[in-house]
């Protein structure tokens, strides 16, 4: 049997962050398959997929059917997605003694219903990283499998020294707007800030953590690219975000000055995270 692989296709890098948490909690070690990117990603021993291959779902699934044959991993490791992002997993070919364990969070789930197309691989385990709607549980309960909470630690990495210096520096209180996003969210979510900050009557310094310039211009804001951007946490006053998975595990700690907005996804749900937190 050859090292674990750990399948975490998706959009943008979030992916790869809880593949890093998940990898750490556990204690595992595993390669990462995932779209190339052009940085190590702090540590994870990443097998990038073939340019252009995550664009084609029909040819995604034999590839990936061929590497599981020719590397024989003990364990493969699903991240959200239980048939792959596409369902490029329905009715492959798999080594025999593959065990699969799939990292279920929430999913627009009738949604991604529509792209199980054909049978699903057998899942061996299920660790649970937050509740899920109705219909995936029932999905999940269809296929036999029973989720086990899993509570994700924040991985521990080398702070942003740098963005963290420039924070302390400024005067408080400090507001923190967190995002990785698109520039139309980034706005929302400062203008949201803003009204916020009316509506307490506060004039806080308001700082962009983001890993792109704005497009637009802004005097008001000061943006820092910083990574862990949680390592900033500590020095906020109020942290603003969207309703990530990553981000709203990330702010667990910090709820009493965490405010959010969630975003439109084509299958995350943010909108039932966002539900949950406050309802916790």
């Amino acid at each position: 049997m050859g090292p674990d692989l750990y399948y975490a296709l998706g959009g943008g890098l979030g992916h790869l962050t809880r593949a890093r948490a998940v990898l750490g909690t556990l204690g595992v070690q595993a390669r990462v398959l995932a779209p190339a990117h052009p940085e190590s990603w702090l540590g994870l021993d990443l097998l990038p997929l073939p340019a252009g291959l995550a664009d084609r779902p029909g040819d995604l699934g034999a590839w990936l059917a061929r590497l599981l044959w020719e590397q024989r991993p003990a364990r493969l490791w699903l991240d959200s997605f239980p048939c792959g992002l596409f369902g490029e997993l329905c009715g492959i070919a798999l080594p025999p003694g593959l065990a699969i364990h799939y990292l279920a969070r929430l999913l627009r789930w009738d949604r991604y219903a529509r792209r199980i197309q054909g049978t699903p691989p057998p899942l061996d385990r299920v660790h649970l990283l937050e509740p899920l709607n109705p219909d995936h549980t029932d999905w999940l309960a269809h296929q036999g499998a029973e989720p086990i909470p899993l509570r994700l630690e924040t991985p521990d990495l080398p702070p942003p020294t740098h963005a963290l210096a420039r924070l302390a520096a400024l005067p408080p209180p400090r507001w923190l707007v967190v995002h990785s996003g698109p520039a139309e969210e980034i706005r929302e979510l400062i203008d949201y800030a803003r009204d916020l900050a009316a509506a307490e009557g506060l004039s806080p310094t308001l700082v962009l953590i983001a890993p792109h310039a704005l497009p637009f211009c802004d005097p008001g804001i000061l943006r820092l690219d910083a990574s862990p951007a949680h390592a900033l946490y500590p020095l906020a006053e109020r942290i603003v975000t969207a309703c990530g998975f990553n981000t709203m595990s990330e702010t667990l700690a910090y709820r009493h000055i965490h405010r959010f907005i969630p975003m439109a996804r084509a299958l995350d749900d943010q909108y039932a995270r966002a539900a949950q937190r406050r309802d916790d």
